[in-house]
């Protein structure tokens, strides 16, 4: 039976030996375990995580567990392995922190379970009992907060606390502001966003919470579901396809539950392998190969690979075809007689997850790690008919050693020519840009070219290239060696400001100082580092405005800033304001990042995440840098209304409806198949996510606006 609540779920965690420690929302959150917390025991369903006085959960700080002044409820089933009275000071099940929401014993009130919102205390009337256990809920329904206990009211409250978002970590059995460690065993815990589950007495749940439903195994788009000639997630405890392939398993080749990147397993390699049926592929066809790896030996092997007779139609993997004595070196290629490859720049790490795809397009191979494109190499990839190596190349050499996941063989399309974000099952809620439609550059340094997400020419100049030795978020940034190396943007009138607020922002590694990181070519703009550390910007019009100083050798935010008549510059979030009046010159100069309006004083060191916002001063005061990279999406958003698929291939499709303001789910629907429309009414700003084959995976938005009703 459907959870009610299943669509406002923001976390979900179960706690039983089958799915082991995983968010089961469709957030698909982060868990882990501090201590010697753990999953076992008896639990009230099946197993339970176990809280010894030294251990804890703990998930990632997120706005979902930011309530506002809305309805929510938390709920779980608790066990106290000692008295609550001998309970550690401030033990209990946890939360965020003291200054949002969180469960603790209050040293003042050391019977009682306290529920704490933004410092106002409110406590339960019965005490927690001592080995049994106990069904808890806390449950917000307009201002009211009430506290069950085994589905009995045990006390009543007006509490209208607004609830705000924190960088703060949510941990269970744990109160980090106090550090109180509960000593017990918790199961079955549940946060719901929006909603109070429980208004009046109920009974306990008999069976643990449902999961969401999950989203329709189609691809976002037709053709790509279509030529998906292998689908495997790695889930459960057995090999299995999602196009219906049947599958041959040799040696130590297994699916368990030990190290997912996604759901609920990952495929584990120690020198066996797994055979798929006989594939056909034309001279020349289209194909990508791609999967999560987690290599645990220096040996490297093959991730996927057609059987070798008189050619190879494709190989995936680590090492072999190449030159690395690591063996971890990825590569992507065919055999026709010789070998031919497009590899990356170097090895990818040990035990640590790594997506690397192969595409094929017809004319050039392309090899992409992490997303980001890493060799390329023209060349006609041949025929093939025969079977197909999981966890092995061709008669079973090169066998990989360690994990792999969400692996996925696609015949007849090319699903890569760019740079790209590796997606999952069950990703976190897409990040987006309320001010991308002001944004004139955004260069993210991720492809090749370290071209504008605007569109605007880039040319290189010297040695300018992408590195892996330095990253801030991202798996490459742009390098500059000092020496010659720069980038022009070419002129544009959306480099002219005139009187109205910008920002220009970007992260830097800077390996030496007195340098220029950007400059306009009449210095209308000079942003540098100066001997010091010091930030500094130029503006022929302005003058000199000195910033904070920004220590060599690590990454720091820098952002320059007008808004109105103050001109700000940020340095790892510290800023530096003076006044500046008049008009920004409103030329067509050039652009050059990493050397001055001559092409000299050039900067050394890593650049990445380059974001130019015209008409929009984004900070105000000291500020936290950015966590995550910046996004380049924007949702054009109104009020209920109809979501309309653009793709003009109508199908039957699952979307997502979130808040703007939160980032939160708000529900869902399905299209319907003639006329790809989803008709949804929300009573708030909201954005919209589509999904594709892999459940909860974020494939594409093809979707241009929520048109209104």
């Amino acid at each position: 039976m459907a959870d009610p609540s299943a669509s406002q779920l923001v976390l979900l965690v179960h706690a039983n030996s089958t799915l082991g420690l995983v968010d089961s929302s469709s957030y698909n959150r982060k868990v882990s375990a501090t201590g010697a917390a753990a999953i076992g025991g008896t639990g009230v369903f099946d197993q339970a995580f176990q809280l010894p006085a030294n251990g804890s959960l703990q998930v990632p700080a997120s706005a979902g567990f930011a309530f506002g002044t809305g309805d929510f409820t938390v709920d779980f089933w608790m066990y106290c392995q000692v008295s609550w009275a001998s309970q550690p000071s401030a033990a209990g099940p946890g939360g965020v922190s003291s200054s949002t929401w969180i469960m603790y014993k209050d040293s003042s009130i050391p019977t009682k379970l306290n529920f704490r919102i933004n410092g106002a205390d409110f406590p339960s009337v019965s005490t927690p009992a001592t080995q049994t256990w106990e069904h808890w809920a806390f449950a917000r329904q307009a201002g009211t907060l009430r506290i069950f206990k085994n589905g009995v009211l045990d006390a009543s409250y007006t509490a209208v606390g607004n609830i705000l978002p924190s960088t703060d970590t949510l941990y269970i059995g744990y109160t980090s502001s106090w550090g109180g460690t509960f000593n017990g065993a918790i199961d079955e815990y549940r946060i719901v966003k929006g909603l109070a589950c429980y208004t009046a007495d109920f009974t306990p749940p008999a069976a643990p919470y449902a999961n969401p439903d999950p989203f329709p195994s189609a691809d976002l788009l037709p053709a790509y579901w279509s030529n998906t000639t292998v689908s495997m997630h790695c889930d459960g405890t057995i090999f299995q396809d999602e196009r219906h392939n049947k599958l041959t398993i040799t040696g130590n080749a297994v699916v368990n539950a030990v190290n997912p990147k996604s759901g609920t397993g990952s495929a584990f390699f120690s020198g066996g392998y797994v055979t798929i049926p006989t594939m056909t592929i034309a001279t020349g066809e289209h194909r990508t190969v791609e999967a999560w790896v987690y290599p645990t030996s220096a040996g490297g092997g093959a991730v996927t690979s057609t059987q070798h007779q008189t050619n190879i139609g494709f190989t995936l993997g680590l090492g072999g075809g190449v030159t690395d004595s690591s063996g971890l070196r990825p590569y992507f290629g065919c055999f026709d007689g010789s070998w031919r490859n497009a590899s990356a720049q170097g090895p990818i790490p040990l035990n640590t997850w790594t997506h690397i795809a192969g595409s094929y397009d017809g004319t050039t191979m392309r090899l992409y790690v992490n997303g980001c494109l890493e060799g390329e190499l023209v060349h006609t990839m041949p025929s093939y008919t025969g079977i197909t190596y999981f966890g092995a190349s061709w008669a079973a050499n090169y066998v990989f050693a360690g994990y792999i996941d969400e692996f996925r063989v696609t015949i007849g399309v090319s699903r890569y020519a760019d740079a790209f974000i590796p997606s999952l099952r069950n990703a976190d809620v897409i990040q987006y840009d309320s001010n991308w439609q002001d944004v004139v550059l955004m260069m993210q340094m991720q492809d090749a070219g370290l071209t504008d997400r605007k569109l605007h020419t880039v040319t290189k100049f010297g040695n300018t290239t992408r590195s892996i030795t330095q990253t801030k978020f991202k798996s490459v940034s742009a390098y500059f060696d000092g020496a010659g190396d720069y980038l022009e943007v070419a002129s544009s009138p959306d480099f002219a400001f005139g009187s109205g607020d910008f920002t220009i922002e970007f992260w830097l590694y800077s390996t030496t100082s007195g340098q220029t990181i950007m400059a306009t070519t009449t210095n209308s703009l000079n942003i540098t580092r100066e001997a010091g550390g010091q930030i500094r910007c130029y503006t022929a019009l302005w003058g000199v405005f000195n910033g904070p100083t920004c220590s060599g050798s690590t990454w720091t935010h820098i952002a320059v800033q007008r808004r109105g008549s103050q001109i700000s510059i940020y340095a790892g979030g510290s800023v530096l304001s003076s006044t500046a009046s008049g008009a920004f010159p409103n030329s067509t100069e050039t652009l050059v990042i990493g050397a001055n309006s001559t092409k000299a004083a050039f900067f050394a060191g890593y650049i990445q995440d380059v974001r130019i916002t015209k008409g929009v001063a984004r900070y105000s005061g000291t500020i936290t840098p950015p966590t995550e990279p910046f996004p380049a999406y924007d949702f054009s958003t109104t009020i209920g209304g109809i979501v309309k698929d653009h793709t003009g291939a109508f199908a039957a499709r699952r979307v997502n409806i979130h808040s703007q303001a939160t980032g939160e789910l708000l529900g869902s629907t399905v299209s319907t198949a003639t006329t790809g429309e989803w008709e949804f009414v929300v009573d708030q700003m909201c954005y919209a996510v589509a999904f594709d084959n892999e459940i909860s995976k974020r494939k594409a938005i093809v979707f241009d606006r929520i048109e209104p009703a």
